[in-house]
């Protein structure tokens, strides 16, 4: 929802933070990353869309894997 409504600022915030959450050394963040935000991104192509202009590497490396599986 933030990302359809919020402004560049929020949704950055957002996405350094999920982007710490992907560099975690603790694979139950990273999980927590992938089934609470990726899945969520998997299942609204039209979100990722827009999504993919501030997603960043680590952040879109656990969606690939998830996409993958």
């Amino acid at each position: 929802r933030i990302i359809q409504e919020g402004d560049d600022t929020e949704i950055e915030a957002l996405f350094d933070f999920f982007e710490r959450m992907a560099s975690s050394s603790d694979y139950r963040v990273r999980k927590l990353l992938s089934i609470g935000i990726c899945e969520s991104l998997a299942a609204s192509p039209e979100v990722y869309r827009y999504a993919s202009f501030y997603i960043k590497p680590e952040t879109q490396a656990e969606y690939e894997r998830l996409v993958a599986e």
